[in-house]
């Protein structure tokens, strides 16, 4: 970086005493980063001043905001991390998603489908083990079948209302099913 542009950097730049910010007074992207005219091309203010003050930033990592306030440059309050970091520590959908370790109903997240979680409870209560084909492929008792049809019904008294009457329409038909075959 040139003098010229160093001086024009902090000309665009306001240090906020009490929380060690230095607040961007420039120009703002619309996600709310300060953007800096340099090298011919409009770059992140605090990605400037990161490689200025600080080094390189290599390609596999992002500027995270340890003060999350997007409009600072101070190369203090940042720190260099994956993508998937800086979505964790942010106020984002998926960092909410990850924090949560139950389901709607209360139960544990206990089962895992490959990059899903579920809980393992309520999704047996609506789909559960059953088919048909299983129980001929295995030779087990159309009874036990009924059996664990009958107990899935009972579990559906948890369920919300509205799929609570599909998922009992389901289980009715298998039962019958079972029952003619």
């Amino acid at each position: 970086m040139t003098e010229r542009d160093l001086a024009r950097f902090w000309q665009k730049v306001e240090p906020e005493p009490n929380s060690g910010c230095w607040l961007w007074v420039g120009s703002f992207s619309g996600l709310g980063y300060g953007c800096f005219c340099f090298e011919d091309r409009s770059t992140q203010a605090h990605r400037v001043a990161y490689n200025h003050f600080v080094g390189d930033i290599p390609r596999h990592l992002e500027v995270d905001h340890l003060c999350a306030v997007r409009s600072c440059v101070n190369p203090a309050h940042m720190e260099l991390v994956t993508h998937r970091e800086n979505l964790l520590r942010g106020k984002t959908i998926t960092a909410s998603q990850v924090a949560r370790t139950r389901c709607p109903r209360g139960h544990l997240y206990d089962g895992r489908d490959g990059s899903h979680r579920f809980c393992r409870r309520c999704r047996t209560a609506l789909h559960g083990p059953v088919s048909l084909r299983y129980y001929r492929r295995t030779g087990q008792r159309y009874a036990d079948l009924v059996a664990q049809l009958a107990s899935q019904a009972l579990a559906c008294c948890e369920m919300p209302s509205a799929s609570r009457l599909s998922r009992l329409h389901e289980l009715a038909t298998a039962i019958q099913t079972a029952l003619q075959t």
